[in-house]
């Protein structure tokens, strides 16, 4: 009878005790280091691609204004006239420089830009702003290509939009925000 009672203590034990032991044999998963995409600096090279094309092609025209790259400038004008002629002139160098297209998006091409947009956040994340949580994969991809041919029911999301939301609230300092986004640049679809 002792060796049944010793016998079920033992097994009482090993019951009670394995998973605890299980649970302090665990090393904690260590966090995976987040690494800046490679399309960070593609897309910086692209955009200053955009933006030297169309400084060149408004400079040609005769005008001294510093360009973006989507044919913008934050130079105001002084009369309507200059401003309607300018316009004219900028949308003839997008043209010309294929910038100019309309924005679209199939199904595949909101998923893909729906990492790219987690990727930015993730980013954001790192420089110091507590994002609100995005909206899932599919909601994304039901909206972006409605929203993109201009379905004012259809919802877009981008982490830009929730910065500046925090940024307006008051919930992130200027500062952090000037960082965040020097260090993590907006996706720009074009």
């Amino acid at each position: 009878m002792k060796t049944l009672a010793r016998g079920v203590r033992v097994l009482v034990a090993a019951v009670v005790l394995a998973p605890a032991a299980a649970c302090v044999a665990s090393p904690a998963p260590e966090a995976t280091p987040w690494h800046e995409p490679s399309w960070f600096a593609e897309q910086a090279r692209e955009r200053e691609e955009a933006r030297a094309a169309m400084q060149g092609c408004m400079d040609g025209l005769g005008w001294t204004l510093t360009m973006n790259e989507y044919g913008g400038t934050s130079t105001p004008f002084s009369d309507d006239a200059t401003r309607e002629r300018f316009s004219a002139d900028a949308q003839r160098c997008r043209a010309e420089n294929g910038l100019d297209r309309e924005f679209a998006l199939t199904a595949s091409e909101a998923s893909a830009l729906y990492d790219r947009q987690l990727e930015t956040r993730e980013c954001l994340r790192q420089e110091g702003v507590d994002l609100p949580d995005p909206p899932t994969r599919e909601t994304f991809v039901e909206n972006a290509p409605r929203f993109a041919a201009g379905d004012e029911t259809a919802t877009w999301w981008e982490p830009y939009a929730d910065l500046y939301d925090l940024e307006e609230r008051d919930l992130v300092d200027a500062a952090t925000s000037t960082a965040a986004q020097g260090a993590c640049p907006q996706y720009w679809v074009r």
